[in-house]
C-alpha cells in the first residue's frame, strides 16, 4: 500500500504540464490497522468472530431473513464439563480442545453461516436461509454427534459433549438480543435435561429460567441457614436380610416448597459451582454420622456417598482425607459411588484419582451401572470394589426378558471380577426374587422404605440396640 499526495504543475499559460508530490509506503500501517480490526472482532484463541462481529452478522442475517421471508436460527451451545477438563488436565489442553471443537463445528456449516466463540466454552451459530426449524434441529444433531467424539490431545484422550439451545427468527424474537437470550435459555434447559441434547425455545422456558435463578439464589445461602439435610437409605444383604450399609442422600428443606430431592437441583449446584462446598459438607456430615453410629452401635456397616461428575477431580482425594481425619472414621467404612460417565471421561485421569483414593483405604463402587459407556476392560483397569445396577434395569425385570438377561450378565461379570453387586431401586417382591435367583448380593430401594432422616433411620434400623444412639453434630 502507498499513500500518494500530489499537486498539478501548470505552465505560464495555465496548461497542465505535470504533477509534483510524494509517495509514502503505508503497508505496515495497513497491516497494523487490519490486525487491530481483527483483534477487535475476532476471538484470539480460535480466530472465530467474537461477540461484536457476531452481533453485526446476526443483524445482517435478520434483515436478509425479513426481506426474503426466510427463517433464521440462533444456536447457543456450551461444552459439558469443560471446567473440570481445564482444572484436571491444564489450560493448554483446554485451549486445544476449544480449537478442535471450533474446527469440528465449522466443518459442518455452510459458507454463509456464522460460528462465533463468545467466551469460555460458549459458542454461537447463526444459520440463515432456513425453510423450516427442522433444518436447525438436523444441524444441532450433527454438531452434538461430532463434538461428542473423543479428542486426542498430547498424551490424553479427552471426552466432552455439548448442549444446544435454538431460537428461531421471527417466532422466538425479532432482534438479536432477544434471540440470543432465548437461545441461551433453551440451552440451559437442554443441559438440565441430561446434556448432549438440544432444545428449541418455548415461551414456558422463561418461567423455568426465572425459577432456576430463584432456586440458585436460595441454594447459595441454604447451607448456612441449615436448610440442607442428609437423608439415609438402608442397604440390605439379599440372603440374610441384615443391614449392610446406608446411602447418604442430600435433601433441601425449602421454606416454601418443602422437601426437595437433590435430582431437582443437582444441575443448578453443578453449573453454579456450589457442588464443591455442598458436596464436601455432605461427605463430612456422612462420615461424622457413620463414626457416631460405629461408636454407639458396635457393629460396622458402610456409608455410601455419591460423587458427582464435577466433584470427580484431582482435589477429591484431599477432600476425602480431610473428612476422614476430621471424623475419625475408619476409611474401610466409607464407600464412594462414582458414575460410569465420570470414570469414562478420561480413563488415565480416572485411574490416577482412583489410585489415590485406594491409598486412603476407601471403597469404590460404580453407580448407575449399565447406563454409561464403561467397557469390561475399563472396569478391570479401574479395579473398583462393586457395581450398583441401575434402577431402570431392575424395574423392568418382571416383564422384560431383555432386562433380566442384562442384569444377569452384569451380576455374572461382576462375580468374575470379584466385585460386589448391589441392585438399586428395588420396589417389589418379584424383583427381589429374581435378583436372589441371579446371585445378587445386596439391594436398596423403596421396598425397604423411602430415604429418611437420621432420627427415623435410627428408630427403624438401630432400635434393637439397647444403647441410646445420639445424633452426630451438624458439620459446618
Amino acid at each position: 500500500w502507498q499513500l500518494v499526495n500530489g499537486v498539478p504543475i501548470l505552465d505560464a499559460d495555465g496548461r497542465l504540464t505535470g504533477y509534483r508530490g510524494t509517495a509514502l509506503d503505508i503497508t505496515e500501517r495497513k497491516i497494523a490497522e487490519a490486525r487491530i480490526t481483527e483483534l477487535a472482532t475476532r476471538d484470539p484463541l480460535t480466530a472465530l468472530p467474537n461477540r461484536l462481529l457476531l452481533n453485526d452478522r446476526l443483524a445482517q442475517g435478520i434483515s436478509a431473513a425479513q426481506r426474503n421471508g426466510e427463517l433464521l436460527a440462533v444456536m447457543f451451545m456450551d461444552l459439558d464439563n469443560f471446567k473440570d477438563i481445564n482444572d484436571t488436565l491444564g489450560h493448554d489442553v483446554g485451549d486445544q480442545l476449544l480449537k478442535d471443537v471450533a474446527e469440528r463445528i465449522g466443518d459442518l456449516l455452510r459458507k454463509g453461516d456464522t460460528l462465533s466463540r463468545i467466551g469460555g466454552d460458549e459458542f454461537v451459530v447463526v444459520l440463515t436461509g432456513l425453510k423450516s426449524p427442522d433444518d436447525a434441529g438436523q444441524v444441532a444433531q450433527k454438531i452434538i454427534a461430532s463434538v461428542g467424539q473423543p479428542y486426542e490431545i498430547g498424551p490424553y484422550t479427552v471426552s466432552t459433549g455439548c448442549s444446544v439451545g435454538i431460537a428461531i427468527y421471527p417466532d422466538d424474537g425479532a432482534d438479536a438480543t432477544t434471540l440470543m437470550r432465548h437461545a441461551d435459555t433453551a440451552m440451559y434447559v437442554a443441559k438440565s435435561s441430561g446434556r448432549r441434547s438440544y432444545q428449541f425455545f418455548s415461551a414456558d422456558m422463561n418461567l423455568r429460567a426465572t425459577e432456576r435463578v430463584r432456586m440458585e439464589s436460595g441454594l447459595r445461602g441454604a447451607l448456612e441457614r441449615g436448610e440442607l439435610q442428609v437423608y439415609y437409605q438402608p442397604r440390605v444383604d439379599l440372603a440374610s436380610g441384615t443391614l449392610t450399609g446406608t446411602e447418604a442422600l442430600l435433601r433441601w428443606r425449602h421454606p416454601e416448597h418443602g422437601l426437595i430431592q437433590a435430582s431437582n437441583f443437582l444441575g443448578i449446584i453443578e453449573e453454579s459451582g456450589l457442588i464443591h462446598s455442598i458436596g464436601e459438607w455432605v461427605l463430612q456430615q456422612a462420615c461424622t454420622q457413620a463414626q457416631t453410629w460405629q461408636v454407639y452401635y458396635g457393629e460396622t456397616f458402610s456409608i455410601s456417598v455419591n460423587i458427582s461428575v464435577r466433584q470427580f477431580n484431582r482435589a477429591l482425594p484431599a477432600r476425602v482425607r480431610n473428612a476422614l481425619e476430621a471424623s475419625g472414621l475408619d476409611p474401610r467404612v466409607l464407600e464412594l459411588e462414582i458414575t460410569e460417565s465420570s470414570l469414562g471421561r478420561n480413563v488415565e485421569e480416572s485411574r490416577t484419582i482412583l489410585g489415590e483414593l485406594r491409598k486412603l483405604g476407601v471403597r469404590i463402587v460404580v453407580d448407575d451401572f449399565g447406563t454409561g459407556v464403561s467397557s469390561l476392560s475399563h472396569l478391570r483397569r479401574f479395579n473398583v470394589d462393586g457395581i450398583k445396577i441401575d434402577a431402570s434395569f431392575v424395574r423392568g425385570m418382571p416383564k422384560n426378558v431383555d432386562d433380566r438377561v442384562v442384569v444377569k450378565a452384569m451380576i455374572e461379570m461382576a462375580r468374575s471380577l470379584r466385585m460386589n453387586t448391589i441392585a438399586e431401586g428395588v420396589e417389589s417382591e418379584d424383583q427381589l426374587e429374581l435378583l436372589r435367583g441371579m446371585g445378587c448380593e445386596e439391594y436398596s430401594g423403596h421396598l425397604l422404605g423411602e430415604p429418611v432422616t437420621v432420627e427415623e433411620f435410627q428408630r427403624r434400623w438401630l432400635s434393637f440396640n439397647d444403647k441410646v444412639v445420639p445424633l452426630a453434630p451438624r458439620c459446618h
